[in-house]
């Protein structure tokens, strides 16, 4: 017997389809507009030269020849693709090289790279949280942050955007909870564009016994003396348990990390699924060089 209903009909008559159709046919719809060349602050689109707005190209190292020229040397020595997951026939040396320079960059023991920034932190959520623990999120987070809360099945318990008090009141609360507590932060938020006071964040998960994990994805290259982002900003990069960054961003290329305490990295590299079962990426070298050459 049939289902009552069409899986797909929701496809047809949701709530933007007729927004969409109407921007469609004046030629406005402002999404998945084809670029014709690289990125930089003006591009080639559609034939027409436009003034790139949304790019996070901070230090405009898509550009730099020092990152080009280990692109096609990565592309020389091991060919367009590595067929395979580095738990088995994936991982390659500048792998290897890429994660001791994060990890140095970021003042951590050790430093695991997943193929995008959504990855590191789906996996590294959903990897550490069980049902029994709490996680407290800004309502804020960036939305692969909520993606990993939720596939971890673990109590959320969020907080208004940037309001200390309200974190306070949910640590407080999840004390009787019985699991462990993890708060996640943006260290910048991408919607927002605010910076997290994680000097105060740190403070508080140290009063309530939580560990606290901060995304740099936005900070990373640009805040703080040497680039590594709101932690190293605030002074506090060693009150701070964990810190995501990603490589699409002011790193000029494609991936992202989890840095940390070793016996977390290592209990991440044969647990994390996001990590374990996704396809090895060409890993670009010397980026951590090229950064720290801008200044």
């Amino acid at each position: 017997m049939p289902t009552a209903i069409d899986l797909f009909a929701k496809t047809r008559g949701h709530e933007r389809a007729e927004q969409l159709r109407a921007a469609r046919e004046q030629d406005v719809l402002p999404y998945f507009r084809a670029l014709e060349g690289p990125a930089g602050p003006v591009v080639t689109m559609e034939g027409a030269e436009r003034v790139m707005l949304g790019s996070n190209n901070y230090l405009g190292l898509t550009g730099d020849p020092r990152v080009k020229e280990a692109a096609r040397g990565a592309l020389d020595t091991y060919g367009t693709a590595l067929t395979g997951s580095r738990l088995l026939n994936g991982t390659i040396p500048p792998h290897l090289e890429l994660e001791r320079e994060i990890a140095e960059w970021m003042g951590t023991e050790q430093a695991l790279v997943f193929t995008t920034g959504y990855q590191a932190n789906v996996g590294a959520l959903s990897t550490l949280l069980a049902p029994e623990d709490t996680v407290v999120v800004d309502s804020g987070d960036h939305a692969s942050i909520l993606d990993g809360v939720a596939m971890s099945r673990a109590r959320v318990r969020p907080f208004r955007h940037n309001r200390l008090d309200k974190l306070e009141s949910m640590l407080e609360r999840s004390v009787t909870d019985g699991g462990g507590v993890l708060v996640v932060v943006d260290g910048v938020f991408s919607m927002e564009g605010d910076i997290c006071d994680v000097a105060s964040v740190s403070e508080l998960c140290e009063r309530h016994g939580a560990r606290l994990m901060v995304d740099e994805a936005h900070g990373a290259g640009v805040l703080g003396a040497r680039g590594a982002g709101a932690c190293e900003l605030f002074g506090v990069e060693d009150r701070v348990d964990l810190r995501m960054g990603t490589f699409s961003k002011s790193l000029a290329s494609c991936g992202g990390f989890i840095a940390g305490p070793a016996e977390v990295i290592d209990f991440m590299r044969i647990q994390a699924r996001s990590f374990l079962f996704t396809a090895a990426e060409r890993q670009r070298r010397g980026l951590a060089d090229a950064l720290a050459s801008k200044g």
